[in-house]
């Protein structure tokens, strides 16, 4: 009987040291990948918005759709990455505000958060 108690208690205990272990795992994380969520901006020359996803992964999805690109530079302030046909887009951090690069419009774009 004893020691099913005891079983139980070290059972519990691991569990619950488990799980804050995991959230903090999970707080970690999102502070080393500030780029990481989804934004949307505006266009200058044409209507409409273009909404901007990068997966934990730093994968890069326009219009929710996946765009081949090769990680070039990561840090907390720049996230640059080039696509399938050579073009740099880049993801800037200045003063708690996301700006977004594209080299093929050659334009920069301020994000705002979804």
């Amino acid at each position: 009987m004893n020691a099913r108690v005891l079983l139980l208690g070290i059972s519990l205990v691991t569990g619950i040291v488990g799980s804050t272990l995991i959230r903090r795992k999970k707080t970690t994380d999102s502070k080393q990948h500030p780029f990481v969520g989804s934004w949307m901006y505006l266009r200058q020359n044409k209507k409409g918005k273009v909404y901007v996803t990068v997966t934990t992964d730093l994968q890069l999805y326009i219009q929710n759709k996946l765009q081949p690109t090769t990680v070039l530079d990561y840090s907390t302030e720049r996230l640059a990455l080039i696509d399938s046909m050579g073009y740099h887009i880049v993801f800037e951090k200045k003063d708690e505000h996301v700006n977004f690069y594209d080299e093929t419009e050659d334009t920069s774009f301020p994000l705002i958060e979804c």
